[in-house]
């Protein structure tokens, strides 16, 4: 029988965060990317840092914040994407993980199911605070396809209601490759479109040149979502480190490095303007991105002039107020 609930009726519940601004307890949450760009990787970090009380930095104001140290806690890992032998192991233990705190599914332990049944059999096993299924294709139950809006809207909620009820953060690893290749964004997923629509975080693993960075495209909480870049990298002793996409450090150190970005942009048309290609060119040798010009392009206050398709030019209106009189003399 229907009947609406009232404002009086209803409490605000507070998010409570396996990863600040990306992943929280009680909600699923789907990753996807192309092949090889390190979904598992990423995944396999932060599980293992999980284990030891050491949880993934926040998204902040102007940056990443430093990461959070908590009571560490229990994961649950289903593998079909990579041998475990070979790969998932070794990467947790490179990782310093507390092996205790981990429990791996292997295909030849059986078939894990992505169903109510199976999720509580685990609860009642293990009792993890984090699920992680990859990849979660392999899972799906029988009769179960992408593409069928009825039966996928089923499982959804299905797991919509086992992770709030459990408050555990259940992570759905995809691929690219696997049927949805040449749509990289999570919101245009093959088929259905379902987990697109009821996932509560969609998370993109994307690459831009030599630089990698994970888009956060929805998430609870969060008003500019698509603008929510984390980006990552391996150092040289192969440890996994995020950043700010585009502004490398902590929250302290981007504010720095944004004044740095600007000033390199108004030192570098401080006699007049350049043309894109020359801009970014100079930004490459300095060590800074496309993507760090373009965002401190406002606060540099530089304007660019664009002439025809693939040409602009970068310049200061105090030092250049008739950008036209500039072009027709260089012409």
């Amino acid at each position: 029988m229907y009947r609406p609930f009232k404002a009086s009726e209803l409490a605000a519940k507070k998010i409570n965060y396996f990863w600040p601004g990306v992943i929280a307890y009680g909600f699923p949450a789907y990753i996807n990317g192309s092949t090889g760009l390190g979904k598992t990787n990423i995944l396999l970090k932060v599980a293992a840092d999980a284990t030891r009380g050491i949880f993934p930095p926040g998204i902040g104001k102007h940056g990443l914040t430093a990461p959070k140290h908590d009571s560490p806690i229990r994961i649950f890992y289903v593998s079909t994407e990579n041998p475990v032998r070979e790969i998932v192991y070794p990467a947790l233990l490179h990782n310093n993980a507390d092996t205790s705190m981990i429990k791996i599914q292997k295909e030849e332990d059986g078939h894990f199911v992505l169903c109510r049944e199976d999720l509580e059999a685990v609860m009642k096993d293990f009792e993890p605070r984090l699920i992680i299924i990859d990849a979660f294709q392999e899972h799906l139950p029988e009769g179960c396809s992408l593409s069928d809006g009825e039966h996928m809207s089923k499982l959804m909620r299905e797991l919509e209601q086992f992770a709030y009820e459990t408050n555990v953060a259940l992570i759905m690893i995809g691929n690219d490759s696997k049927g949805t290749e040449g749509r990289a964004d999570a919101n245009k997923l093959l088929g259905s479109g379902v987990i697109a629509r009821r996932a509560r975080s969609l998370i993109t693993v994307k690459s831009d040149g030599d630089e990698r960075y994970i888009k956060v495209t929805k998430c609870l909480g969060f008003t500019k979502k698509e603008d929510t870049l984390i980006g990552y990298r391996f150092n040289n002793d192969g440890y996994l480190e995020f950043y700010p996409y585009g502004e490398e450090g902590t929250e302290d150190e981007v504010s720095e490095k944004k004044v740095t970005v600007v000033q390199f942009i108004q030192d570098s048309l401080s006699e007049g303007p350049l043309s894109g290609d020359d801009l970014f060119h100079i930004a490459e040798e300095k060590g800074y991105s496309k993507h760090q010009i373009y965002k401190n392009l406002e606060k540099s206050k530089a304007k660019v002039k664009r002439i025809g398709a693939h040409q602009s030019y970068w310049y200061l209106p105090e030092v250049t107020p008739d950008i036209e009189a500039y072009l027709r003399s260089v012409s």
